[in-house]
Order: C-alpha cells, then structure tokens, then sequence
C-alpha cells in the first residue's frame, strides 16, 4: 500500500497518508484547509489510482506465472519426446540385432 501511495501525486499523497493513520475527513479539512468535497474527490480519484496499479501488478504477476508454468511444462514435454525417441532407437536397435 505504501509503495502504491508513493506514485500518487504529492496532494493525493498526504491525504491518503492521513486517512491511514486514521484521520477522518473534518480533521484533514482542519488541517490542510481544502474543502471537504475536494477531499472527497481526490480520494476517491487516489483510491481508483491506487486500484489501478494493484491490477496491473496482479496482471503482470499472473503473466509472469503463466509464462514460466507455459516454459515449465514445454521443457517437461520436450523430455519426455527425447525419452520416447531415446526409447524408440533403443529398441529398434535391439530389434535390428
């Protein structure tokens, strides 16, 4: 959460700084001066921000995933197709003898 605070603008910033230490709306009007609608709008428009970025992180973990299970189980196939060929020279060899 802190990581995605800190890409917010610097006012989006400390608003929402101050809502996570517990501050309700009046007393981050008594402190910043900014009329409470304002307050409202812009954390509201953080929040949708932060959600945001906490999407395209998921996106790009479960990318990254998928990719390395994708590569995971090419590899595992790609073996077993040298096994069966391995196999498969074996016993004709055999046969062959």
């Amino acid at each position: 959460i802190e990581q995605a605070i800190s890409h917010l603008p610097r006012s989006e910033q400390r608003l929402m700084q101050m809502r996570q230490q517990g501050m309700e709306n009046e007393e981050i009007v008594a402190i910043t001066g900014i009329p409470i609608r304002s307050i409202r709008t812009m954390l509201s428009s953080a929040r949708k921000k932060m959600i945001q970025q906490f999407q395209q992180v998921s996106h790009e973990y479960l990318f990254r995933h998928l990719i390395t299970k994708y590569y995971t189980v090419k590899k595992g196939f790609n073996r077993l197709m040298l096994s069966t060929n391995n196999f498969e020279k074996i016993v004709c060899n055999r046969n062959n003898s």
